[in-house]
């Protein structure tokens, strides 16, 4: 899914991971074309920030079905 702000110029971008497909998600954060930060969520995060945005008036601009990778740090 792709969370569009009303200005344009922040997205939220959330695909599904590859190795935990339905449970886990990669959220990335982009401004102003920019990727600021990308970390993986649990389905229950996700839910949250979608409803978050959307009360601050972001659009739903597409949906990612696609899985993608991310490495989890374990720093």
């Amino acid at each position: 899914m792709q969370l569009t702000s009303k200005k344009a110029s922040m997205v939220i971008d959330i695909y599904p991971h590859i190795h935990h497909p339905g449970s886990k998600y990669v959220w990335k954060l982009t401004f102003k074309g920019d990727t600021q930060t990308s970390r993986v969520i649990n389905h229950r995060e996700m839910l949250e920030c979608i409803r978050a945005r959307l009360d601050l008036g972001y659009a739903v601009t597409d949906y990612h079905s696609t899985p993608v990778n991310h490495t989890i740090c374990a720093c």
